[in-house]
């Protein structure tokens, strides 16, 4: 099972969320980490979790864009590089537990196309997953609601998310809102303000109501939407 990581600016939390997946009693078969803010140096020199990863063959993939693709197109990113393999996208403020993985592993393996442990911030997801229901919505940028937007498109396929325990060892710990909080204010309040303007009007016109007052059974109630690419629902 592929660990897929989208990072913006908590490079000390992405360090620490990494040494504790190498730490964990099921090891990810693989690393990919989405580099929006290009300052990833392959973690902090107290901890070894890429030398341990390396020597046991686990292969470790390290893109920088060179500008932040947002939340969706990171996860839609991450499953594209795992090429089939179930992935676990998790974020970097969180600290997985000894048995979070393989709790993960465990539901997946008995059928679930999506696993949720923290929500969206920490979650399983396979191939047969967005084969049924589509690619995250990249116009959802930078975040806020892509969650919600996929929430719904599940129901209206007919897919369930499966959930896992939420005690400490098994799902973790969440810091939550790390990275708006490192941004510098002026950049908080660009990313908040969009996220409660832009993408809740492209929501509401998208699905003809709010999150969880949808409307729609399909997106823009079956017209072609008028200035949007909508990867997520191909």
């Amino acid at each position: 099972m592929i660990l897929g990581v989208p990072t913006l600016v908590c490079y000390d939390s992405l360090d620490r969320m990494l040494a504790s997946a190498e730490a964990g009693s099921l090891k990810p078969s693989g690393y990919v980490i989405i580099d929006n803010g290009g300052g990833f140096d392959g973690g902090h020199p107290s901890h070894t979790w890429m030398d341990f990863a390396t020597a046991r063959g686990a292969p470790i993939t390290v893109e920088k864009p060179g500008r932040n693709l947002g939340v969706a197109a990171s996860w839609n990113r991450i499953i594209e590089v795992a090429s089939g393999e179930p992935v676990v996208i998790v974020g970097d403020d969180v600290v997985l537990g000894d048995r979070t993985l393989m709790a993960l592993d465990t539901a997946v393996r008995a059928g679930g196309v999506i696993v949720e442990a923290i929500g969206h911030t920490l979650f399983a997801i396979t191939r047969e997953c967005i084969e049924r229901v589509g690619w995250f919505d990249e116009n959802f940028y930078p975040a806020y609601c892509e969650d919600c937007d996929y929430s719904w498109r599940m129901k209206l396929a007919g897919v369930s998310a499966g959930g896992i325990g939420m005690s400490e060892q098994i799902a973790g710990t969440h810091e939550g809102s790390s990275t708006l909080r490192a941004l510098e204010a002026a950049e908080q309040d660009a990313v908040v303000r969009k996220g409660e303007q832009e993408n809740q009007a492209y929501y509401r016109e998208k699905w003809g109501g709010a999150p969880g007052a949808e409307v729609f059974k399909r997106p823009f109630d079956g017209h072609p939407p008028r200035r949007w690419r909508l990867r997520g629902v191909r």
